[in-house]
């Protein structure tokens, strides 16, 4: 079954369970200092720079220390969500504002509901 990009596949999962990943995690720890690497907070995450897949679980690349990175929880998360909008951190866009005919900003009319379904 092709991997659809929502949940992990096993062969990830138990690469993520190896003696491999968590040597190179607790490395990448220590040479952190067990720093966020982007707001110096406590860091509780390692993060591949080029992403573990299925095609690369099992290369040198997936336990390189050049690859990986400590980040904080939020900086982490922060991280994904950029790399899931093309860029576009969600925490800095509103949706409140649009750009009218003349491409002036203004509020948008009708505002988007603010309340969850």
């Amino acid at each position: 079954m092709p991997y659809d990009g929502r949940t992990t596949p096993r062969e990830i999962q138990t690469f993520y369970h190896s003696k491999r990943w968590h040597r190179a995690k607790n490395y990448v720890f220590i040479r952190d200092a067990g720093l966020c690497q982007h707001c110096g907070g406590i860091g509780t995450e390692v993060h591949h720079k080029v992403p573990v897949t299925l095609d690369n679980y099992k290369e040198a690349i997936a336990v390189d220390p050049d690859n990986l990175i400590t980040l904080c929880t939020a900086c982490h998360r922060s991280h994904h969500n950029m790399e899931s909008t093309g860029g576009l951190n969600n925490k800095y866009v509103r949706n409140d504002l649009v750009f009218n005919a003349e491409g002036d900003l203004v509020e948008r009319y009708p505002p988007l509901s603010t309340t969850k379904l």
